[in-house]
């Protein structure tokens, strides 16, 4: 039980892709691991929907709404 308090990557998330986006994930993949392409694209789509989370809240509160 301690190794997996010492390790943070310790969660698995599987994900189903059509044949399409496949072949556009490994073009784009550059020769990488497959898994730092998808961690990347992961703390992207974070950083994305904080960034519209934030915009959000500070236009609610200016009063002006979306």
């Amino acid at each position: 039980m301690g190794k997996w308090k010492e390790r943070p990557l310790n969660n698995v998330l599987s994900v189903r892709v059509d044949d399409e986006r496949k072949k556009a994930i490994v073009r784009l993949n550059e020769g990488r691991e497959l898994s730092v392409f998808l961690l990347e694209a992961v703390d992207e789509k974070i950083i994305r929907d904080e960034d519209l989370l934030f915009r959000s809240k500070v236009n609610s509160d200016l009063g002006r709404g979306l």
